[in-house]
């Protein structure tokens, strides 16, 4: 009787401890942010080489992101319709699934205008519930921290850059 007792004692241990760490254990239920944009919204003299990155604050739904990508030549101010065709190109993602890079099938123009839109509906890898959408605030199309990174136009933003 007392060797249960002991191992009573032990798993009961067990289990509280497990307990207790699993309580200090928080579920991420904000949406993934955007981190940074390469080329960043307003440069001047980008390479016509350059390649297009979009780092994001966790691993992200591919498929949602890529749809909700799309580059254009000329300097918008709005998000386009069906009207405007934009650049073919690919996709890449780092190891991590954090970093998108779009390569144009074809180099940029030189001294020309370029507009990168990004529609909300991104969606993360692990959590489908939590997508970066508009928070209804000047800069905050996506995630609470995308002040500087583009205009908000609503339904998404518009990083504008030009080549050299």
């Amino acid at each position: 009787m007392r060797g249960f007792k002991t191992v009573f004692k032990i798993a009961a241990g067990t289990a509280l401890v497990l307990f207790a760490a699993g309580c200090n254990i928080q579920h991420q239920d904000t949406a993934p942010e955007l981190r940074a944009v390469t080329p960043a919204d307003g440069a001047t003299a980008v390479a016509v080489d350059a390649e297009i990155k979009v780092t994001f604050s966790e691993s992200m739904d591919t498929l949602t992101c890529e749809e909700r990508f799309s580059l254009y030549e000329g300097n918008l101010t709005d998000i386009p319709g069906e009207s405007y065709t934009p650049l073919p190109g690919t996709f890449g993602w780092n190891s991590g699934f954090t970093e998108m890079t779009f390569h144009p099938d074809i180099p940029f123009g030189e001294n020309t205008d370029y507009s990168m839109v990004l529609l909300e509906g991104m969606q993360g890898k692990h959590d489908h519930d939590d997508m970066m959408v508009d928070h209804g605030h000047e800069g905050g199309m996506m995630s609470h921290d995308m002040d500087g990174f583009g205009s908000n136009a609503g339904t998404g933003i518009i990083i504008k850059f030009r080549t050299q």
